[in-house]
């Protein structure tokens, strides 16, 4: 690390601790401390190639570094990780919408684990938005207009999750209810069916994941995914809900939801909740696979889910 500039040498030490334990966790201790180790390095490398000027973390992270840069003259976030799969699906995804609805792509190379973005200013995200539902509405609408690459996965490859669970605990499901497993189950296997139909799936696109910028708002971090497009709005739905509600209001603020994309999408409401059902089992199954805790809201709101029934 000593022959690294001491300015990348800086960025590389602003990484925080969460982020480092989360890494270790997703890919494994012995690939993220080889990362880590080679960050200063990496980082001086892409400086000098793109001319970048690079500063340190400056918010709040979950799965990826993001630092903020300066990129010929104009703003922009070099979002980096251990090199996987889901960065170059997210960087095929952005560059088919081609700025439709979505942040673009100004340089990537996956296979090195980064990806150079447009900044997105001021940046606000929706939580604090009173019309949240319909700007996430007319956002979907937009990016499923861009044709889905053929490159990417169906979303029905996520129901591999489920085949997972029951491999670690011989067939059952673990400390997992076995009727909401067999539920979320058996709604992929009638609903991820690859259709002519199938759109460009963002796959998580809640509050925090769209953004304002000078021209409205846009989607940042897409899964990258085909499937089928009354999908889409499951992570909203999800999302930004009062740990300490009731079971009466988080049913009456999720149906609310429903209601709403149903009536701004055209989608049924029935196809709405299930998608609901569904993937917060399969988020609670993802918790308890890369952090081994913290599953427990997923399935409080997929038992609301299945009161709207």
């Amino acid at each position: 690390m000593t022959d690294a500039h001491p300015s990348t040498l800086a960025v590389a030490a602003s990484v925080p601790d969460t982020l480092k334990r989360c890494l270790a966790e997703i890919h494994g201790a012995d690939a993220s401390a080889r990362w880590l180790t080679a960050l200063p390095k990496r980082l001086e490398a892409l400086s000098r190639a793109h001319g970048l000027i690079i500063e340190p973390v400056r918010h709040r992270l979950s799965y990826n570094l993001v630092l903020p840069v300066t990129y010929r003259g104009r703003r922009a976030v070099l979002k980096m990780s251990v090199p996987n799969p889901e960065l170059e699906r997210e960087v095929c995804a952005v560059r088919a919408c081609q700025g439709r609805a979505m942040v673009r792509c100004l340089e990537a190379s996956p296979d090195e684990g980064w990806a150079l973005l447009e900044a997105l200013e001021p940046g606000t995200t929706l939580h604090d938005e009173p019309e949240a539902l319909a700007i996430t509405a007319a956002i979907i609408h937009e990016l499923h207009q861009s044709a889905p690459p053929a490159s990417l996965p169906h979303l029905a490859r996520w129901a591999g999750g489920f085949e997972r669970l029951r491999a670690a605990f011989g067939g059952g499901t673990g400390p997992f209810a076995a009727d909401l497993v067999r539920r979320a189950e058996a709604i992929f296997a009638a609903r991820a069916r690859p259709a002519p139909g199938d759109v460009l799936l963002h796959g998580d696109l809640h509050h925090g994941n769209i953004l304002r910028d000078g021209h409205g708002w846009r989607a940042i971090d897409p899964k990258g995914l085909r499937g089928p497009r009354g999908f889409e709005p499951t992570a909203f739905m999800r999302n930004a809900l009062d740990p300490e509600m009731t079971d009466a209001r988080l049913r009456d603020v999720l149906a609310s939801r429903v209601e709403g994309f149903a009536r701004h999408l055209g989608v049924e409401r029935a196809e709405l909740v299930e998608w609901g059902i569904a993937q917060a089992v399969l988020s609670a199954i993802w918790m308890w696979e890369d952090h081994g805790e913290g599953w427990a809201p997923e399935l409080w709101i997929a038992r609301a889910f299945e009161g709207l029934r």
